[in-house]
């Protein structure tokens, strides 16, 4: 017999649970609200599933369900759940989506989501490679594949291709697999973006993009074709790239795929491996060396944080982690170079900041370059460069490399060869933020670079070893190392035409000062050899200048690719294929008109005492202005011709010493330029 104590007791168990149970069958609603997907969305193998749940208790668990396949969904905050169910294994088409919430006391809500799943078609381009270059026909080989349960198979194919500023300028739709070659000869010397196509019953579509090259320069004879765009050659091996399309931001950036080197004698192709997929940051960022690889890129957040990796046949390795924790940080700038190999090492900066109060709540960021040595065949051994890593006599700016010894610029501003550790000043006048001496290239005797005056007035110099020669005056443009190249005792440099224009000379060892770039407009330094031969362009034409005074053009109206000299032989790089010029097949620019503008006429040339001057058009203006300059690009002769076709205009040379001369006449906002010779 239980006592008064225990009934009661039992008493209040009972009711605890009857309020439970009373509870557990009243006002335990709950309601699911998806947000992601709707009814009668078309989904791929991993689809996003997020949904709103309101409910009078906590929700323990919540479940989303299609053909078998299962995801508990994850609580995100403010009644959200979310989570990516993969559709692997369960058939295309019609499905149901089937997303159960339940709570602390085992109530349950649920939603039926109707849904298509139903992948992407797949497509299979055949040609053309990315980065090939027509010349002028392409050929495009592509084709599709799909799985449909539900429906039958119906594919359709596009290709679209678009100009810089995103007009739609050719396209090609067609209900089957296409195989067809396409002329481009109506967007000739031009770079093109192009989007290949295939899209299934449910108008799903799948694109590729590829980047082509339109280019039908005779002198151009093609020698390789590797499978993507060409970063860099040595003579005999190609470095090319395959690169990803990443949006970040909305915006598009070329994620970097894979590295990979060919050796052309043997074909033998060898895949650089990558550690991770890094921004893509441009040609100048790859490079190959006789010991090593070196390529970088740039982080998507932060795009003046540059990523740098050297290959050594054997593994790949971050350039710029020296094991020192005060040095190993992601917000350190590593910079190279532009010959970073200093016998068996590699050569890196970490520009190390700092902020600085200046004032209350004010700072100054303020860096400073640590300079290093890395071994080639061991990366992981990285060392302090001796005198170079923030000591308080640290000399700073910049290092180039040359010769395995060291040039570089002093906090005073003066240019230092370092050799075994003995200094050699190149310079000797510069004055701490007053005067610098920066930008050096040296051919290992002599030495060009920039004087910079307080950073207003600029010169290009010449150090021969014994006394500074100035090669450019001095003058308000910006200068840096753009504008000279020197090689083997030859300089290529740029000097302003009487114009106002960038002419080309060259400076031969034996001093000879010649103009290689008489043009009327803007010419541009590409390449030297060490036969001073120099390949230049003007007016988006590509020329060569040779040592023996003679001036080919190679492009008519474009400067794609990239210009190496190797082997006695000059090439050009475009897209994936290597292409070498053929000299044989050029004509001499004294030949025709040197701007692709109105024909000029000129005869007798050579001359003896006179010219006779004659446009085959007739000018707007009924006087032409006209200059002749000498070889030095100094003015000997001006005046006017007649701007009419049947007028003849007689130039008197008898003045003029036996020479070659340059005749620019003004035409509008452009200038034709003529090579004449005074016999």
């Amino acid at each position: 017999m239980l006592c008064p104590k225990n009934l009661i007791k039992r008493a209040s168990v009972l009711l605890i649970l009857l309020i439970i149970s009373a509870f557990n069958g009243y006002g335990q609603g709950i309601t699911v609200e998806s947000f992601n997907p709707y009814d009668n969305t078309i989904v791929g193998e991993d689809m996003y599933v997020g949904v709103i749940i309101t409910s009078t208790y906590e929700i323990s668990d919540v479940e989303a369900v299609v053909n078998g396949n299962t995801i508990q969904l994850t609580s995100v905050g403010n009644s959200a759940f979310e989570g990516t169910l993969s559709l692997i294994g369960v058939p295309q088409g019609v499905q149901t989506l089937q997303i159960t919430a339940t709570d602390v006391f085992d109530n349950t809500g649920t939603q039926n989501i109707i849904i298509i799943f139903d992948t992407k078609p797949e497509i299979n381009v055949v040609l053309p490679l990315d980065h090939s270059v027509a010349r002028p026909e392409l050929v495009f080989d592509f084709d599709g594949t799909d799985i449909e349960n539900d429906l039958p198979v119906s594919l359709s194919y596009k290709v679209e291709i678009y100009d810089d500023n995103g007009n739609l300028i050719y396209s090609l739709s067609s209900g089957s697999a296409i195989l067809q070659v396409v002329d481009f000869s109506f967007f000739l010397n031009r770079e093109m973006r192009m989007f290949l196509s295939v899209t299934d019953a449910r108008g799903q579509t799948t694109s590729v993009t590829r980047q082509v090259y339109v280019d039908t320069s005779e002198t151009l004879i093609e020698e390789y074709t590797v499978e993507n765009e060409i970063m860099d050659f040595d003579g005999n091996n190609l470095l090319f790239v395959e690169r990803n399309d990443v949006f970040h931001n909305s915006q598009l950036k070329y994620g970097l795929k894979a590295v990979s080197k060919v050796d052309m004698n043997t074909n033998l192709v060898t895949d650089i491996p990558l550690s991770t997929i890094i921004p893509l940051q441009g040609n100048g960022a790859f490079k190959l060396l006789d010991q090593a690889v070196i390529f970088s890129g740039n982080d998507f957040e932060y795009l003046s944080r540059g990523h740098r990796f050297i290959w050594n046949t054997n593994s790949t390795t971050q350039i710029g982690y020296t094991g020192i924790p005060d040095y190993d940080d992601e917000n350190h700038i590593v910079q190279l170079p532009t010959n970073p190999i200093v016998g068996d090492d590699l050569m890196f900066s970490l520009y190390v900041c700092e902020y600085i109060e200046i004032s209350p709540g004010t700072y100054l960021q303020v860096c400073q370059p640590h300079y290093f040595l890395q071994e080639v065949a061991d990366p992981l051994n990285v060392s302090f460069l001796d005198g170079f890593h923030g000591e308080e006599d640290y000399d700073s700016i910049e290092k180039r490399v040359d010769n395995n010894n060291i040039l570089y610029y002093d906090d005073e501003g003066n240019i230092v060869l370092l050799n075994n550790g003995i200094k050699e000043y190149i310079t000797t006048d510069g004055i701490t933020d007053e005067l610098k001496n920066r930008d050096v290239m040296s051919d290992g005797t002599s030495y060009v670079y920039v004087k910079d005056l307080d950073g207003d007035y600029f010169s290009t110099v010449l150090f021969d070893g014994t006394e500074e020669i100035e090669l450019r005056e001095v003058g308000e443009d910006y200068l840096y190392d753009a504008y000279y190249k020197i090689n083997n005792g030859y300089i290529a440099f740029n000097k302003k035409g009487n114009l106002g224009q960038e002419l080309i000379m060259l400076r031969k060892p034996t001093g000879e000062t010649v103009i290689a770039a008489p043009f009327g407009t803007n010419s541009y330094i590409e390449a030297l050899n060490e036969l001073g031969e120099i390949i230049f362009a003007t007016d988006n034409n590509r020329y060569l200048y040779t040592g023996d005074g003679d001036l080919f053009q190679i492009s008519n109206n474009n400067t794609l690719g990239s210009p190496y000299y190797y082997n006695d032989q000059w090439y050009i790089a475009m897209g994936n294929t290597l292409f070498s010029i053929d000299t044989s097949v050029i004509l001499p620019v004294t030949n025709h008109d040197l701007t692709n503008h109105e024909q000029v006429v000129i005869y007798p040339n050579p001359a003896t005492n006179e010219i006779n001057v004659k446009l085959d058009y007739t000018s707007t203006n009924e006087k032409l202005p006209y200059t002749i300059v000498n070889i030095m690009g100094q003015e000997v002769l001006n005046g006017d011709i007649s701007g009419q076709s049947t007028d003849s205009n007689k130039l008197d040379l008898s003045g003029l010493n036996t020479g070659v001369y340059f005749l620019n006449i003004s035409v509008s906002d452009n200038s034709i330029t003529k090579k004449i010779i005074k016999k």
